[in-house]
């Protein structure tokens, strides 16, 4: 039985549910996320509140999901 990659990440990421896995950690304060995607948003918040992200940049961002 052949399953397309996104099928198998949505299904992987569902199992998490049932078992409590967590594989994705903050490098910024540790903790532990059972999405990358959920993951990757938040340390982007690290990085916006640090400094480590240029304010044109951001301000893309906000404009481009205003569209």
């Amino acid at each position: 039985m052949f399953i397309d990659f996104a099928t198998f990440l949505r299904k992987t990421e569902h199992l998490r549910i049932h078992t409590g896995e967590r594989p994705y950690i903050c490098s910024y304060c540790g903790i532990s996320f059972k999405k990358y995607s959920t993951r990757y948003a938040h340390e982007m918040r690290h990085k916006i509140k640090n400094g480590e992200i240029p304010k044109i940049f951001i301000q893309f961002i906000l404009f481009s999901l205003t569209r």
